[in-house]
């Protein structure tokens, strides 16, 4: 058995946080530690791609990121969904139209950050990739935090890419191994040590047998095949599972996919395919398409497997075929990295748990359960009456009476709530404002997050004004999932079901659906009154809330409704971005 690994990733988190620090708000030839050329986001749209680029120009503004790097945002090619595979071609491309021969001296942070984030509506419109974290004043967000982490691969690493999600956090600790870099040709995948289990969910790396493999903190690994989301039964047939590492928590363990390298050489091949082939008008995922085209032992049969695929398009199967033959005897190198682990922030249950529950986290990154917030007193007159304010929960960027409770298990962001705010275990309160003499109420495992939205007036469609939409859902709700018309009414919705909630607020399934509608989903679906201001929003969704726990009627016939699809189409960023401006202002004052 191997012996255990000792690592410090709190401290190893820190000191890049450090580093960070000392560049932050400096011009490019004030850095004292190497950063990147150019950073990149990619985006689903022309939209997305504004809104992205509006909080850059903010945090640029406020110096809370570097400056003097250029940081671009890319918007994926029209049609069907891309993929982060075909983002990462289109990426390629248009850097070498802005760069031509100076981008094969470069080294590209390339963050994939198209989606919706349909699983957590809270970074629908700003993005995962601007999501807060509670550290930090002002608080970082996971772009800062993906600017930094990286950082210390950059003094091994030859011009290429990293390429990264941006709703992911790694923590690792490097240690002080020689042997790693990210100077080989071809790719380098970075990997954990998981569970089996986890290894279903994502991929999983056949490595060569090594003597006393996982006794360093950091390894370099020569790779047979990548499996794609493989049955416990495959990793075993594959003998893709590790043992004897004392740091996991079983004693068979696998390596699981995270961020990766490739160089200029890879970039320029990938560079020639896309602009051969486009538009590819299918999704390809770098993950699954690349990585199952590299190794000895790779297998052409993966380009027919469409269990995981979306929406099987008609060049699918062709274009993945090409790239099998494209990559097919490119390197794959695999570095372990043995004192780590990876969390993921895509759902609202992730959330909560990464956030307010999962101690090792908090540890490791140096979490807060208050970070940049400001308690307004209830009585300033009357400190005598006051009760002492004890927030459990996670609070980030906030206005919050000294009288509020809050669980545990909860997390409020980018709120203004100046009055007694009451919030159960498993919450999320995301840019909500309250009027001043509200006393606030919330049930367990509730999401509520208002948005300013440009509606097209009913009567001219081209006159439109600011209104503002409180969406509401119960965090275990399955937002994203289809059903026929004939079970629409059946779907579940905040502990009760849409029929029910129909019901209850004298509406009619034509009142929750349109007309043209084609696909039937709570994401579809036209549940949310439109206010003309963020606390009337807010409170009509307060009532909501009451109307169903006391089982009272609460008429929404009157009321302009909308959807999360329309959300997305009529999203007002430079409105909710002022607000959050304000919010920022009023915190800051002494």
């Amino acid at each position: 058995m191997a012996g255990k690994i000792f690592g410090d990733i709190p401290t190893a988190v820190r000191k890049s946080y450090d580093n960070f620090c000392d560049i932050r708000g400096k011009e490019k030839d004030k850095f004292h530690t190497p950063f990147w050329d150019a950073v990149v986001l990619t985006t689903a749209d022309d939209d997305q791609k504004v809104a992205f680029e509006h909080q850059i120009e903010q945090k640029l503004k406020r110096k809370e990121i570097p400056l003097g790097i250029p940081y671009l945002v890319f918007s994926d090619p029209p049609g069907p969904r891309a993929g982060c595979g075909t983002s990462l071609m289109n990426a390629i491309c248009l850097l070498r139209e802005l760069y031509g021969e100076k981008l094969d001296s470069y080294r590209i942070l390339l963050i994939s950050c198209g989606g919706q984030s349909q699983r957590l509506p809270s970074a629908t419109i700003l993005g995962k990739v601007f999501m807060a974290l509670p550290m930090g004043s002002p608080p970082l967000s996971l772009f800062e935090y993906k600017l930094f982490s990286y950082l210390p691969l950059l003094e091994r690493m030859n011009p290429g890419f990293l390429h990264v999600a941006s709703d992911t956090i790694e923590v690792f600790d490097l240690g002080n191994e020689k042997s790693w870099s990210f100077e080989k040709p071809g790719f380098t995948a970075v990997a954990h040590p998981s569970s089996l289990e986890i290894g279903t969910t994502h991929g999983v790396f056949v490595l060569t047998q090594m003597i006393g493999g996982g006794q360093h903190i950091t390894e370099m690994r020569d790779c047979l095949s990548v499996l794609q989301k493989p049955s416990v039964e495959k990793i075993r047939e594959s003998h893709a599972v590790q043992k004897g590492m004392v740091n996991c928590s079983d004693k068979e363990f696998v390596y699981t996919d995270s961020f990766f390298y490739f160089d200029q050489q890879v970039a320029k091949k990938l560079e020639t395919f896309y602009k051969a082939e486009e538009p590819l008008e299918c999704e390809i995922d770098a993950y699954g398409d690349f990585f199952q085209s590299l190794g000895p032992e790779a297998n052409i049969d993966f380009t027919r497997n469409l269990n995981n695929v979306s929406t099987v398009e008609p060049r699918l199967i062709e274009i993945r075929e090409k790239i099998f033959y494209l990559l097919r005897g490119t390197p794959l190198n695999v570095m372990t990295l043995n004192c780590s682990k990876f969390y993921h922030l895509g759902t609202m249950r992730e959330y909560i748990n990464n956030f307010c529950v999962d101690e090792t986290l908090k540890t490791q990154m140096g979490f807060a359960s208050q970070t940049f917030c400001k308690f307004i007193p209830e009585t300033p007159c009357d400190k005598s009456q006051q009760k002492m304010f004890c927030p459990l929960g996670c609070l980030i960027h906030s206005l919050l009476s000294e009288q509020s409770d809050i669980a545990q298990a909860a997390i409020v962001e980018f709120c203004n709530l100046p009055s007694e705010a009451n919030i159960a275990s498993n919450c999320i309160l995301s840019n909500c404002s309250a009027k001043r003499d509200t006393i606030i109420y919330i049930p367990s495992n509730t999401f509520m997050h208002t948005v300013a939205i440009y509606l097209p007036s009913r009567k001219d469609t081209e006159s439109r004004r600011v209104s503002y939409a409180t969406v509401l859902f119960h965090v275990d709700d399955n937002i994203k999932k289809k059903v026929d018309h004939s079970s629409v009414l059946s779907v579940p919705y905040l502990d009760t079901s849409l029929g029910e909630y129909a019901s209850m607020t004298s509406l009619t399934e034509r009142d929750l659906f349109s007309e043209d509608c084609k696909t039937y989903s709570l994401w579809s679906a036209r549940l949310f009154p439109v206010c003309s201001s963020m606390e009337k929003s807010f409170q009509c969704a307060l009532d909501i809330l009451s109307a169903i726990r006391d089982m009272k009627p609460f008429n929404l016939a009157g009321y302009r409704l909308t959807s999360m699809v329309d959300i997305v189409k009529y999203k007002d960023v430079a409105s909710m971005l002022k607000y959050r401006q304000q919010l920022y202002e009023e915190i800051s004052r002494q």
